[in-house]
This record gives C-alpha cells, sequence and structure tokens, in this order.
C-alpha cells in the first residue's frame, strides 16, 4: 500500500481523524477521532501495488539487481541470516556515502559507528576524525579518488576547476578554495569585496527579506487536495533601510489543525510586499520554489481574486519551464555567498545556521545564536517525533516541520500549541534577522 500523489482526497479533516497521543514520557499510541469508517474516510488516497511478479523473480533466482555486493537476493538473505544466527560482524564497507551516516557522535561517552567503520577499514586514530574527509568538499566533486581519504589529501589535478561564466567564483573555484585552505591551514576568511559591491549597486531600498516555513504533508487537510502537496504556513519579514537600520516588518503563521494556509499565506505576503518596490532577498532556491507551487495550485482553484495573487506571484519569482521572470525577482542571497564569501568554520556548508557564526567569528565575536533559542519541543518524546520524522526533515528548518506536523497530527493542549507558536515565530524571525545581520557584513568595505 503505497500513497498515491495523483489521489484527490473526498473529505475535509483527514488528517485529523487518526492522530498521535503521548502517554507518559516513554510511550505514544496513535488514537481514532470521531467516524473512522471507510466512507468516512471517503475515496482512498492509497494505493495498492502489484509486488507479485517481483516476488516470482525473487523465488524462480530471476532478479537482475545486485543486493550486496555481488550477491543475489537469496545469496544475501543467507549470507545475512548466517552472520545473524552466528553473531558475527559483517566487515564494514566504507565510502562517501558515510557522509550521512546517523551513526555519529562525537561525544566520548557514546559509541560512534561511523569511527568503527571507517578505524576497522584504514586503521585510523581518534585524532584523525578532527581532519575533513574527502566528502566533506561542498558538493563533492565524483572524479575525486576514494582512495584520497582527507581533504588534505585531493590534488587539483583529481578534478577539472573551471572559471565561472559570469562574476565570481564557479562551484568548482569554490570547491578548490575550500580544499586549498585546508591543505594550507588557512583559518582566514575569504571575500571578495569588488564583486560583492558590484552585485550590490544593483539593488533597490527599502531591502525586503524574507524566509518561509513549509511542509509537505502524507495526509491532505482538505477535500480537493492530493497528498504530500506545498503545505507553507509562516513567513517572516525584515525591511532594510539605506541608512542601515532596520525592523522587523511582519510575520504570519497558521498553525490550525486542518485548515490550508496557502492562499491566506499569499495574501498576507503580497500585502507586506506591494508598498514599494524594493529588492526582496530569500536565501537559496526555496522561496521561490514554494510560490510557483502555489501559483499552481491557484490556476486549479476557485479563489475570487486568484487572478491577482497569481499576477503577484509572478511578479516576484522566475519559472524557467514556464519562460517568466518578474520585475521583482527575488535575489537569492545564498548565490552571492556561494560566488563572493567564504569562511572556512563553516565547514563547506552554506546553509545560514553555518554562515552567521562564522560571520560573527570573523568580527571578533563568538557565539551561535540559534544554538541561543529554546527548543521548539522538548516536551515530546522521541518515539512521537520519530511518528512524524522522515530523513528528509533532518536538515535546515527540520525542527519548524516537525512542529508544525506535531500541531496537525496529534493531540496537544491549547497552552502546548501556544508555546510552539511562539518558538515557531522566534526561529522564523532570527532566520531573516540573520539574512539582515549578513548583507549588513558583506557590504562592510
Amino acid at each position: 500500500m503505497c500513497t498515491n500523489k495523483d489521489k484527490l482526497a473526498s473529505v475535509d479533516g483527514l488528517n485529523q481523524k487518526i492522530l498521535i497521543k503521548r502517554e507518559g514520557e516513554r510511550k505514544s499510541t496513535v488514537v481514532r477521532i470521531g467516524d473512522t469508517s471507510l466512507s468516512a474516510l471517503g475515496e482512498p488516497i492509497l494505493t495498492k501495488l502489484d509486488l507479485n511478479e517481483a516476488v516470482f523473480k525473487i523465488h524462480q533466482g530471476l532478479e537482475e539487481t545486485e543486493v550486496f555486493g555481488d550477491m543475489k537476493f537469496k545469496e544475501a538473505a543467507d549470507f545475512f541470516a548466517d552472520h545473524y544466527v552466528r553473531d558475527e560482524k559483517i566487515k564494514p564497507v566504507v565510502s562517501k556515502n558515510c557522509k550521512g551516516c546517523e551513526f555519529q557522535s562525537d561525544d566520548g561517552a557514546l559509541k560512534s559507528g561511523f569511527k568503527e567503520c571507517w578505524k576497522e577499514c584504514h586503521s585510523l586514530k581518534d585524532e584523525d576524525f578532527e581532519k575533513p574527509f574527502h566528502f566533506d568538499v561542498w558538493r563533492r566533486p565524483v572524479s575525486i579518488p576514494e582512495e584520497r581519504l582527507f581533504m588534505e589529501e585531493i590534488e587539483m589535478t583529481d578534478f577539472t576547476v573551471k572559471a565561472g561564466d559570469g562574476d565570481g567564483l564557479s562551484w568548482s573555484q569554490r570547491q578548490w578554495l575550500q580544499i586549498e585552505k585546508v591543505k594550507n591551514g588557512d583559518e582566514t576568511e575569504y571575500k571578495d569585496q569588488d564583486g560583492i559591491n558590484r552585485a550590490f549597486a544593483t539593488y533597490k531600498y527599502p531591502l525586503h527579506f524574507i524566509d518561509f516555513e513549509t511542509c509537505m504533508a502524507p495526509i491532505p487537510f482538505n477535500k480537493g487536495r492530493r497528498p504530500y502537496e506545498q503545505i507553507a504556513f509562516q513567513f517572516s519579514h525584515h525591511l532594510m533601510y539605506e541608512d542601515g537600520t532596520y525592523e522587523h516588518a511582519g510575520e504570519w503563521i497558521e498553525v490550525t489543525p486542518g485548515k490550508f494556509p496557502n492562499f491566506d499565506f499569499v495574501r498576507a505576503l503580497k500585502k507586506e510586499l506591494e508598498k514599494d518596490s524594493g529588492t526582496i532577498f530569500r536565501y537559496s532556491n526555496h522561496e521561490n520554489t514554494v510560490l510557483n507551487q502555489i501559483f499552481e495550485q491557484l490556476v486549479d482553484s476557485a479563489e475570487p481574486d486568484k487572478v491577482e495573487l497569481m499576477t503577484f506571484i509572478k511578479s516576484i519569482t522566475y519559472d524557467r519551464e514556464e519562460g517568466w521572470i518578474g520585475p521583482r525577482n527575488m535575489v537569492d542571497l545564498l548565490d552571492i555567498v556561494i560566488k563572493f564569501y567564504y569562511h572556512p568554520s563553516t565547514g563547506g556548508s552554506n546553509s545560514i545556521k553555518y554562515v552567521l557564526p562564522a560571520i560573527l567569528k570573523a568580527q571578533g565575536k563568538e557565539g551561535n545564536p540559534y544554538k541561543d533559542l529554546p527548543p521548539v519541543f522538548d516536551q515530546y518524546d522521541r518515539e512521537t517525533l520519530d511518528l512524524l520524522m522522515q530523513d528528509e526533515d533532518i536538515q535546515d528548518g527540520g525542527a519548524a516541520l516537525i512542529a508544525y506536523r506535531l500541531m496537525q497530527f496529534s493531540v496537544m493542549s491549547d497552552e502546548e500549541r501556544k508555546k510552539i507558536k511562539e518558538a515557531l515565530l522566534r526561529y522564523c524571525k532570527l532566520d531573516t534577522e540573520a539574512m539582515v545581520w549578513l548583507f549588513q557584513y558583506l557590504a562592510k568595505k
């Protein structure tokens, strides 16, 4: 049984019929709310997939996919079963894929599966793990040989370093810059002030900095919506003036269970940004993608102001497939960072949650404002959170996404809901304020 993204929910509030409830510190259960009969759930959003052919191929030894090394399905299954029965460890295989290993820990009191594997395969010592690995290179070039365990061992001949087509560093130049600083033990920042100045000279004040929080939920909230449709439930907006002063100009959030927020989201955003023609900044392409997805939702809607909202979206976004670039197309501040700024303390990451502490460090300041914020949901046990998480959630913005799901798919008090909402507002506000601080630092000669 698999979720079918082409299916439309035929009833409202489907996500509120089956909720997660905490019972004590370590236990969570699933509870049914109201009528959960098949007729009440409406048209199924799950689809049966016939796996008979795949199972037949497995039984007949006809499958072609290698499962483990050069073993076929049955051979691999026997291999695993035999080692399990004898309680014998299977020799690990390490590679660039280890970068995302979830069994990493720098806490000396805890075991680290990541370190165990690399020690066994390459006889590494504890101090070796203080050095960046080859897979820590930003967008690691595929041509870098696996035998180069550490970044310091990579040579320029291992991949092609090309000049960019326009202003600033190309991707490969940026990659070599990171590698070169590691090889030379250089912990100083790289800042192309001339390039930054050329870019900044084209912007129009007042400057707008926006950040969205979104979710793609497997269970549609409303009739007529599909599984995993984009849901935009929050934004923050900072405004910066030509004299360098700035303010938190506005914010918007909708966390009411079962309410589809997207069209009100765009209305509120339009109200925030239509007061002037100043340049709008985002950080990464996420905001552009979300607005384009809402544009498509508006096309199929019966909203009375849909044309007005669609016109607004087109004015501040771009769409390569449809071939439009809005007159106020948002500027990606991340693109400015990639082309003109790098600090070794980011470890190659361009996430603003790493770049912000780096620019503070460059100014002789220590600390990370993100770590100073209180946790969003420390009152929830690990099991409840695991039920609401997927692999892609463990990244920037993950806390907000999980918190939103928590409020949509679990039983909680009004007080708990209020606290999580306040935490979400603090986090999103810091994201846009961090963009302002970053802009000010980059502009500083």
